[in-house]
This record gives structure tokens, C-alpha cells and sequence, in this order.
């Protein structure tokens, strides 16, 4: 993943739920983590790609545990809001 701001800028940052499927190019402003073992599968301040969104579908299909994500079925993600992005 391509870093574009640090963890603690885009955890302090203003941020916003964005649907999964619309959150690619934008910034992650939480952890997303596979539990267990409990390894990020992206951090604040990285950019969310294509790639990223479709593993965690794929992850999500197969059943396994995501931390991070919100909403009732795992379908929004907390992005820095646009303004904030620099």
C-alpha cells in the first residue's frame, strides 16, 4: 500500500464512513485487520486501492473475522475526508 500521510496525521484527521466499493484512491483513517491473527491489512494514512477492497471481500465470503470496517454487514470504512487530504 502506498503511505500518504502518517498513521497519527490521518488518525487525527477529519474523517467520514465511505461505502466500501467507492473508498479506492481515497485515504484509510482506521485499522482493517484480520482477527486473528490480528495483522493489518491496512493502516491510517494509506490509500485504499481496487485490490485492497476485492481481498476484503474475498475475505469476507470466506468467512474470516475483520476488525475495523463498519456498518451492519462490514460495508463502510472510516476515510479521511477530502478537504484534510493534502
Amino acid at each position: 500500500m502506498k503511505q500518504l500521510m502518517s498513521i497519527s496525521r490521518a488518525m487525527d484527521a477529519p474523517s467520514q464512513l465511505c461505502l466500501l466499493e467507492e473508498s479506492a484512491g481515497k485515504i484509510a483513517a482506521e485499522f482493517v485487520y484480520l482477527y486473528p491473527p490480528g495483522i493489518p491489512i491496512i493502516v491510517p494514512g494509506e490509500q485504499i486501492t481496487g485490490l485492497f477492497t476485492r481481498n476484503v471481500r474475498r475475505y469476507m465470503e470466506q468467512g474470516l473475522n475483520l476488525h475495523g470496517l463498519c456498518g451492519e454487514n462490514n460495508e463502510t470504512i472510516s476515510v479521511v475526508k477530502e478537504q484534510a487530504e493534502v
